[in-house]
């Protein structure tokens, strides 16, 4: 017995030339001015000192790019200093040189020495006077009540 089975095939003409009566809408687009208004979320602090205190030199130049100035030889012969600038404030890296770890932070704003107020350093270094993981001291300036910045390290 013979079996023939019959495959229906379906043709389909595309027409180049669309009719009158379709409408092709564009995508509504809002304007880029719209989505410039909008603030990225900045930081209130300059430097996150409390996490880059557990960092290794060489993570430093990643998150905070190139130094100020860097690789100054410190007192010590392991020791070595690295200065990163940003938002009006400086931190001074101190770190071991054979270790390559980080030993204490210095953070100054750009008053030359002569800061009265050590809590916007504190807010600049992402810092809290009590209850840090880090410790603080203040650095006295060359007058009075004027301070040079705050050095930190780990507790």
């Amino acid at each position: 017995m013979k079996i023939t089975v019959f495959v229906p095939i379906l043709l389909v003409s595309c027409n180049s030339h669309p009719s009158e009566n379709v409408q092709v809408k564009k995508p509504q687009v809002e304007p880029t001015t719209q989505l410039a208004q909008v603030a990225p979320k900045t930081r209130p602090y300059a430097f996150d000192v409390p996490y880059l205190l557990g960092q290794k030199i060489d993570s430093y130049s990643k998150l905070l790019g190139k130094p100020t100035e860097g690789n100054t030889p410190n007192l010590t012969v392991n020791e070595a200093e690295r200065t990163y600038t940003r938002g009006g404030y400086r931190l001074a890296v101190t770190y071991n040189t054979r270790t390559e770890g980080v030993t204490g932070l210095l953070i100054m704003d750009n008053s030359g020495g002569k800061t009265k107020n050590c809590s916007k350093l504190l807010v600049a270094g992402n810092l809290k006077a009590s209850g840090s993981s880090c410790k603080i001291d203040s650095l006295a300036g060359t007058e009075d009540g004027t301070y040079i910045g705050l050095i930190i390290s780990k507790k």
